[in-house]
């Protein structure tokens, strides 16, 4: 069969609404720092809790859908079948509730019930690959093998789908024959029952007897595989390949676990050496297209791209793949593409969003009717309805009719806003317990901590604040190196400081930095700059992290990383808010559904670096970004010598710099400087009174920072005297004199 269609996210692991493949992290169980502020849109999703009594909504998110597939199937399910009742073509219900039988081993239900859903909504791939897999259980060589395809397109390195792929593709050469040792056909039938540890403990005492046997060896990497074991499912395939360099079944599995892992440029070579075997093989083609734009050759993927779509132009995923490496190098260009994806694929809600968030593509007047057709449709899940409420803002935002654009900007955080309820009480609460911790005793009791190493540059504040606006003029430099948003301190944060019972009785973090010697501070520093020597390409003395939740973090920073340096991008708190208010991040930033919320989380941001400012005076190198659009050759000058370089005019010329953004600012950062993204919250001001209450002194004093005051204990009800919107005049600025907190029992 020819491999002409295209794969989704791990069994075990929850699924997203993303076209474009991203597949969310699993939910965390334990609360974490910074829990309520995911990371960015391309970076990890973190999964939370929904809030108790929200399970009633006939809303379903595919976040929520994640949790239950991975915590509980039967309440999968259940929970499946209750939103079904009063939305029955609910497609991410209809996912769940095939995907919850297709993992109870319910394989012939969860067919009939993905097979309709993939025919009625076939660009989404995650419902592809679990009907793929249900097909293969049972035994339905051919099918299974199509949705593997088709899932393909919808996320191209997801290690579950290829391992499928791989196993049907080259079921006939890879099953047992009359010539197999017992060994190796035991092995082989346990491994196809998934008990992946008694297949291995039968087949090593097997190729410890005969290590040159090449179909031991490929059946050892493929139960490694099933094991979640890819570095010693590497090593094996390698000396297998060393041995029988033609396997073509070793080579297909070897050649797809890279591209799977992200290993682009290993890949590559071996996808090169199928292509020889096989120059028309279009799903050989499609991993070599795959391959080249992970690896940011651009300019090579695209005519690959090009020639697939020649031969497949309904595929759509293909398309979305396509369009997506044209926005990194062409964006205007992608616009074009996008309207061709709407033609041909004219109800599918997330191309609209594409369009969207084109920086340069404005709405004209008949797109809104357009847009509404779509979201009336009554077989749209949640998400795209949310995702479509953020078009129609846009759409009216770019007609000038700001009441109906605020209308459906709201509307979009409303419905998200219900699903998951965040306060950001746990912001607030992580605020008072860094400045708990990190005092000015607490400093001066461990000076010269930490790994000296230079290097880093953090880039920490608020989302929408102007961070990849700094980043992209520091890495213009020719001593700095752009990382963009790095996961490494969070996770070694999560791993050494948060997880675990003895963290936990020692108060947990940052409480138990407290117990941290000097010998575990730099160890933790030296385990950061590890992490990130493994991302540096070009040998620069200086690389940015611009992860923005770093902000909670200066304190451990100081300590673990004494020079490293810490720059605090801020912009003026009406437009920064209003703009995470307006903008669909695909990842989920819980802390922006809400006026009064992402105002409280900014305040919050605002006090903490102020409380920075006092125990750690000169530490911190704060850019504003008003000033930045005002004044951009003396604020590029100020942050150089913060950081340590001399000044070169490359960095006022930014734009031109050629590099590789992720983030929804990646556009802008193309555009010179303009001054048209400062005050757009006057548009809006009509409604905007929440979120300026809430604000409060911080609003009032900007740019400048407002005394904060010590927080004093009550035994008041904090329903009576802390509601969020109760100002005092304290020293002439509107601010709380005092916060509520209970007493210790």
């Amino acid at each position: 069969m020819t491999a002409e269609k295209a794969g989704n996210h791990a069994p075990d692991s929850p699924i997203s609404n993303n076209p474009h493949g991203g597949a969310a992290v699993k939910g965390v169980s334990v609360r974490r720092f910074e829990d309520f502020w995911t990371a960015s849109a391309e970076s990890r999703k973190i999964g939370l809790r929904r809030e108790s009594g929200s399970e009633a909504s006939d809303q379903l998110f595919s976040r929520e859908a994640g949790m239950l597939l991975d915590d509980d199937l039967v309440r999968a399910e259940q929970r499946a079948r209750q939103v079904l009742k009063t939305r029955p073509l609910d497609p991410e219900a209809r996912y769940l509730l095939g995907a919850s039988l297709q993992r109870q081993g319910h394989y012939g239900e969860a067919r009939d019930v993905l097979t309709e859903l993939t025919r009625s909504h076939p660009h989404l791939g995650f419902a592809w690959r679990e009907l793929g897999l249900a097909l293969q259980k049972l035994g339905e060589r051919d099918s299974a093998i199509d949705a593997y395809l088709h899932a393909v397109d919808g996320n191209p390195v997801d290690w579950a789908t290829w391992r499928g792929l791989g196993t049907l593709m080259f079921e006939d050469s890879d099953d047992n024959t009359p010539d197999d040792a017992r060994p190796l056909i035991e092995a082989r039938n346990a491994y196809r029952e998934g008990r992946f540890e008694d297949a291995a403990a039968i087949l090593r005492p097997f190729i410890d007897s005969e290590p040159e046997n090449v179909r031991a060896l490929k059946l050892l990497a493929d139960i490694l595989i099933g094991a979640r074991r890819w570095k010693e499912a590497d090593t094996i395939l390698q000396r297998c390949l060393s041995l029988a360099p033609d396997f073509l079944s070793a080579q297909f599995r070897y050649a797809s676990m890279l591209l799977a892992h992200n290993q682009y440029g290993r890949a590559l070579r071996e996808i090169e050496r199928l292509l020889k075997l096989d120059p028309g093989n279009a799903l050989y083609r499609h991993m070599k297209a795959i391959v080249l734009g992970g690896g940011l050759q651009l300019d090579r993927a695209l005519p690959v791209y090009e020639q697939l779509l020649a031969d497949f132009p309904d595929r759509g995923g293909l398309w979305n793949q396509y369009a997506q490496l044209v926005r990194f190098v062409r964006p205007d260009d992608s616009v074009g593409i996008y309207q061709e994806m709407v033609r041909r694929f004219p109800y599918q809600p997330e191309l609209y969003y594409n369009i969207a968030s084109v920086k340069s593509f404005r709405f004209d007047a008949s797109w809104p009717d357009r847009i509404l057709a779509v979201l009336e449709r009554p077989d749209i899940s949640a998400e795209a309805r949310v995702q479509l409420n953020f078009v129609l803002g846009k759409a009216y935002e770019d007609l000038k009719d700001y009441a109906n654009s605020f209308k459906h900007y709201k509307a979009s955080n409303d419905l998200l806003f219900d699903s998951r309820n965040p306060d950001g009480q746990e912001r607030t609460n992580s605020k008072w317990r860094a400045k708990a911790v990190y005092t000015q005793p607490f400093f001066r009791a461990r000076p010269g901590t930490g790994c000296q190493e230079p290097g880093p540059i953090f880039i920490v504040g608020m989302p929408r604040s102007g961070s990849t606006l700094v980043d992209q003029i520091l890495s213009s430099h020719s001593m700095i190196e752009g990382l963009e948003e790095l996961e490494d301190l969070p996770s070694i944060i999560n791993r050494e400081l948060e997880k675990g019972e003895e963290n936990a009785r020692l108060g947990g973090y940052p409480q138990v930095v407290e117990t941290l010697d000097a010998e575990r501070l730099r160890s933790l520093g030296e385990q950061y700059m590890a992490r990130t020597r493994r991302r540096r390409k070009l040998s620069k003395p200086f690389f940015t992290d611009k992860a923005p939740i770093n902000f909670l973090h200066v304190g451990l920073i100081h300590l673990i990383l004494p020079n490293a340096k810490i720059i605090d991008a801020r912009r003026h708190p009406l437009d920064c808010c209003f703009s995470c208010y307006k903008h669909y991040f695909p990842g989920g930033q819980p802390l922006t559904w809400n006026l009064r919320v992402v105002g409280r989380a900014y305040a919050d941001y605002v006090e903490l670096m102020a409380h920075y400012d006092k125990v750690l005076p000169g530490r911190v190198h704060r850019v504003i970004y008003e000033q930045v659009v005002e004044n951009p050759e003396e604020e590029v000058r100020r942050l150089l010598d913060y950081v340590g370089v001399p000044f070169e005019e490359q960095c006022l010329r930014f734009h031109e710099t050629k590099r590789f953004v992720r983030t929804i600012s990646a556009e802008q950062v193309r555009m010179p400087l303009y001054k048209s993204g400062v005050a757009q919250w006057k548009h809006y001001e009509t409604w905007l009174g929440p979120l300026k209450e809430t604000l409060g002194c911080v609003l009032d004093s900007y740019p400048r920072v407002p005394e904060f005051f010590p927080r004093l204990r009550s035994q008041s009800s904090p329903y009576e005297l802390g509601a969020i919107n109760e100002f005092d005049l304290v020293k002439g600025v509107r601010q709380r004199p005092f916060e509520i907190a209970s007493l210790p029992a």
